[in-house]
């Protein structure tokens, strides 16, 4: 492995002599001492440290040992997936710590998000005697952000991203209501619902929302899919890949555009790419006459995300020929996006990625928003109503962190914990949240043999960082799986 790290080091100095091929050596030097109690995996993760480290030395932005560290943290989570191996069981049972006396309250979950699907296993596995607890969603099963970009692509099925919320509140004791919430009434402390066109109440003592966001669509028209809320796009879309499929197969031409540069919509629009390849040319169709487009308004891939993550992304784009059209929507005609500027893009059909927004509901309520989501502080609780709590896409935090499920998923156990404190006697101490400082960014392309991945100044992308990304969803998804 010295012979290795000695040899990798020549060539980089020989192929970069402007840079500094001594901090590769470090970078593989780290690596040996790090990996060294792990037999196993550690070769293999020398080599990926020096490949990472070795990408890092052609990216701008950030210093070295941030970047180290930042490369890391990645390689700590593969190391752990190479000695764990498949997901074969996942421990669901109930706590050993017994069922704790509540004191009576009643607690109202309204929607089925990934902060509320934490509050649900957690009931399961520390419940909470004296105790009601209802939950209001719209749908029994609710959709993993992580892999839907995966079942867009076809990777996954229906079955394998989606949480079963009937047999999370079954195994929990919940009572489970399949409806929409219409209202919050702060004052009489009740909710509001409406199901199959009649309309209920329910009461609570404590209230916590994570009905996730609705993308505010620019645009009034039939041709524009917004991909929030997830639960509505499987129809939408299924309807408009077998639309495309059809079309392209008789020979038409198709234009779609994606509107939004962030992660979501550029992951997205991997994935819709991947599937309309593979559905056409299964079909003996061309899929050269597909033109995917993805529209920003900065002109940027991955906007949010370090300028070497962006060129990861940008050279994926650039080899499967897919256009970053630079503008901002304002309307449709029958075959065109026109732009703010005057501009027009060909465009059949349009999938909305961005200007996130949430239920137009929550404004009728005494509740304090911001921008129209639920303001909470640093504990989740609502900053008008010390009884009320929101998580997830929904939620306004102090802390600004950006509108995606990663946030929403490490907003569950902080969350939990205050709801919990409510239902006993004497109340515990509250927990803050505490937003990372930075976090893995893991992007499908559409195909399981390559992944983007980025963290702070880090970014790189490689087959294996697929396979670390299915694991970790998967190992998620298993966690509910009762």
């Amino acid at each position: 492995k010295a012979t290795v790290s000695v040899l990798y080091c020549f060539f980089v100095q020989m192929e970069h002599k402007n840079m500094n091929a001594w901090k590769v050596a470090g970078t593989g030097a780290l690596g040996l001492v790090l990996a060294c109690m792990f037999p196993r995996v550690r070769l293999e993760l020398d080599v990926l440290r020096m490949r990472a480290g070795y990408s890092m030395l052609r990216c701008e932005g950030g210093s070295w040992w941030a970047t180290q560290k930042e490369i890391q943290f990645v390689l700590s989570l593969e190391r752990t997936r190479r000695l764990d191996g498949a997901i074969t069981h996942v421990d669901t049972g109930r706590g050993s710590g017994g069922i704790t006396e509540g004191n009576g309250k009643r607690l109202v979950l309204i929607g089925g998000g990934h902060s509320h699907a934490y509050t649900l296993k957690d009931f399961y596995t520390n419940p909470i005697s004296n105790t009601e607890v209802v939950l209001i969603t719209k749908t029994p099963l609710t959709p993993y952000s992580g892999m839907l970009p995966g079942y867009i692509a076809g990777v996954y099925t229906f079955e394998e991203c989606h949480l079963n919320l009937v047999s999370l509140c079954q195994a929990a004791g919940i009572k489970l209501i399949l409806a929409e919430a219409t209202h919050i009434d702060t004052d009489s402390k009740t909710v509001t619902y409406k199901a199959d066109g009649s309309q209920g109440t329910c009461t609570y003592d404590v209230l916590s929302i994570d009905i996730g966001s609705t993308p505010r669509c620019a645009i009034d028209s039939k041709k524009v899919i917004p991909v929030k809320p997830i639960d509505s796009l499987d129809m939408k879309w299924r309807g408009l890949l077998d639309r495309i499929v059809t079309d392209v197969c008789n020979g038409k031409h198709f234009a779609l555009a994606v509107v939004g540069s962030g992660g979501s919509g550029a992951e997205m629009t991997l994935s819709m790419e991947a599937r309309l390849v593979r559905e056409i040319t299964a079909k003996n169709g061309d899929p050269s006459l597909v033109d995917v487009m993805l529209v920003s308004k900065s002109g940027d891939l991955l906007p949010n995300h370090c300028k070497a993550a962006r060129g990861e992304m940008a050279k994926e784009y650039a080899r499967r020929g897919i256009t970053v059209v630079h503008g901002e929507a304002a309307s449709t005609t029958d075959d065109s996006l026109i732009m703010k500027d005057g501009g027009k893009v060909k465009c059949d059909a349009c999938l909305w990625c961005t200007d996130a927004g949430t239920g137009e509901w929550l404004r009728e309520t005494k509740l304090e928003l911001e921008d129209g989501f639920v303001k909470v502080n640093q504990f989740m609780q609502s900053t008008s109503h010390g009884d009320v709590y929101a998580a997830g896409d929904c939620a306004s935090l102090p802390a600004r962190v950006a509108k995606a499920g990663v946030f929403a998923v490490r907003e569950g156990p902080p969350l939990t914990a205050n709801l919990k404190g409510h239902l006993v006697t004497p109340t515990p101490p509250p927990v803050a949240f505490v937003p990372p400082t930075s976090f893995l960014g893991l992007f499908g392309t559409g195909y399981p043999g390559n992944c983007v991945a980025s963290r702070g100044t880090m970014a790189t992308s490689a087959g294996w960082l697929w396979d670390l990304k299915d694991w970790i969803d998967r190992a998620w998804m298993a966690q509910y799986t009762l």
